[in-house]
C-alpha cells in the first residue's frame, strides 16, 4: 500500500509570488552562507590563541569539511522526508547555538564536536535551500534560476571573509562570532515568509541507498567531480604557479574569472532543456582548454585570457549539471539527489588540490596537461551515458 504525506505550504505573508519567495530565499542563503565564511579566516587564529598547534588547527578545521561532505546526502534525504523549510529551520537553530561553544570553552574536543554540528548545519542548509529554490520557480525558468541562485554562495564567499578579518582586527574573535550569529538570525527572519510548495511523497520513490547508483544522479555527479578537479588545482595552486612564472598581480585573474563566471551563469538560462547535454560538453571542454593553455602561460595577459575562458566554462558547467539532476528526478527526490550531487563538487576540488602537489616532482606544466585527462574522461562518460539513454543501448 502506498504511503503518502504532504509537505504543507508554510507562508506568513499571504500573496507572495514565486519571484518574491525566490528572492527572499536567495538573500537568506547569502546571509547563512556568510556565517561560515566570516569565521573561516579567523577561527584558526582563535584556536592558535588558545594554544592549539598547526596540526590540531588543521584537524579541527578539516572536521567541518568532512562533516559537511559526509552528512550532505543524508540531509538531502531529510529535506525530502520532512520538508525543505523544516530542515532549514533545524540548520539555523543548530548554528545559532554554536557560538556558545566557540566562546565558552578552550577544549579542543568540544571545538571538534561543534565543528561537526556546524558542518552538518551548513551542508544541510545548502542542499535544502537549493532544493526549495528549484521548487519555487516555474519549470520553464528552472535553468536560469538555478544559475542565479548558485551566485548566492559565490557572493557570500566573496565578501564575508573580508568582513570576518576586519571584525577580528577591530573587536577580536567575539566580534566576528557575533556578526556571524547576527547573519544567521537575519537569515531566519528572511526565511520565515517564504512559502513552501505542497509536495506529496510516496514510498515508490527510489530508496535512499539505491539513489547513489541511479543513473539519473550518477551521470551528472561523476561528470561534476571530473570537472571540479580543474577548479581544485586552480584555486589552490594558481598563486604558486604564477609566482614561479614571475607573474605579479595574480589577483586580476580571480577578478576577471569571477566577472565572466557571473555573466556566464546569467546567460545559461537562455539555453533550452534539450540543449543542456551539448552545453555540458562545450563548457567542460572550456575547462580542459583553459587548463591546457595555463600550462604555457608566461605573461599576465595570457593569464587573463585563461581567466576569461575558465570563467565562461565554470560559470555554466555547474548550474547546467545541477539543472540536469533536477530535471531528471521527481520533485520528491530532489533533496536526496542534490545532496549526493553536491558532494562531487567538494570531492573534485579536494582531488585537484591533492593532485596539484605532484608538481613538486613533475612541474606545473606537466601536471596541468596530465590533469586535463580527468575532465575529458568525465565528458566521454557523460556523452556515452546520454547517448545510451537516447538510443536505449
Amino acid at each position: 500500500m502506498e504511503k503518502q504525506y504532504e509537505i504543507k505550504e508554510v507562508s506568513v505573508l499571504q500573496g507572495l509570488g514565486s519571484l518574491s519567495n525566490f528572492i527572499l530565499l536567495l538573500v537568506s542563503t547569502i546571509f547563512f552562507t556568510s556565517t561560515y565564511y566570516i569565521l573561516l579566516p579567523v577561527l584558526p587564529l582563535h584556536l592558535g590563541n588558545l594554544g592549539s598547534n598547526y596540526l590540531q588547527i588543521g584537524l579541527i578545521m578539516g572536521i567541518f569539511s568532512i562533516s559537511s561532505l559526509v552528512l550532505r546526502p543524508i540531509s538531502g534525504n531529510f529535506a525530502d522526508r520532512m520538508g525543505r523549510k523544516t530542515l532549514l529551520y533545524i540548520s539555523i537553530a543548530l548554528f545559532l547555538i554554536t557560538p556558545v561553544f566557540y566562546m565558552g570553552t578552550s577544549s579542543l574536543l568540544l571545538a571538534g564536536v561543534t565543528q561537526i554540528v556546524y558542518g552538518f548545519s551548513v551542508g544541510a542548509f545548502a542542499v535544502a535551500s537549493t532544493t526549495l529554490a528549484t521548487d519555487l520557480v516555474p519549470h520553464e525558468k528552472l535553468i536560469q534560476y538555478v544559475g542565479i541562485f548558485s551566485l548566492a554562495f559565490t557572493a557570500a564567499k566573496g565578501f564575508a571573509p573580508a568582513v570576518g578579518n576586519l571584525l577580528f582586527l577591530q573587536y577580536g574573535f567575539p566580534g566576528a562570532v557575533f556578526c556571524s550569529w547576527l547573519a544567521g538570525l537575519l537569515s531566519l527572519v528572511l526565511l520565515i515568509p517564504v512559502a513552501e510548495p505542497r509536495l506529496t511523497v510516496s514510498e515508490k520513490n527510489v530508496p535512499f541507498g539505491k539513489m547513489f547508483l541511479d543513473s539519473r544522479v550518477l551521470m551528472p555527479t561523476m561528470t561534476l567531480f571530473c570537472g571540479m578537479v580543474t577548479f581544485g588545482i586552480l584555486s589552490n595552486w594558481l598563486t604558486t604557479f604564477a609566482a614561479r612564472q614571475g607573474i605579479v598581480n595574480v589577483s586580476s585573474f580571480f577578478f576577471i574569472n569571477t566577472v565572466f563566471m557571473i555573466l556566464s551563469r546569467l546567460l545559461t538560462g537562455k539555453v533550452s532543456e534539450k540543449g543542456l547535454p551539448k552545453l555540458t560538453i562545450f563548457t567542460g571542454l572550456l575547462l580542459v582548454v583553459s587548463l591546457w593553455l595555463l600550462a604555457g602561460v608566461t605573461q599576465l595577459w595570457q593569464l587573463a585570457l585563461v581567466g576569461i575562458i575558465y570563467g565562461i566554462g565554470y560559470g555554466a558547467y555547474y548550474p547546467t549539471l545541477t539543472s540536469i539532476v533536477v530535471l531528471s528526478v521527481t520533485k520528491e527526490e530532489r533533496g536526496t539527489a542534490l545532496g549526493i550531487f553536491t558532494t562531487a563538487f567538494d570531492l573534485g576540488v579536494s582531488a585537484g588540490s591533492i593532485l596539484g602537489g605532484l608538481s613538486h616532482y613533475f612541474g606545473f606544466s606537466y601536471v596541468f596537461w596530465g590533469i586535463t585527462v580527468i575532465p575529458l574522461l568525465g565528458l566521454v562518460y557523460f556523452w556515452h551515458q546520454h547517448r545510451r539513454v537516447q538510443t536505449g543501448f
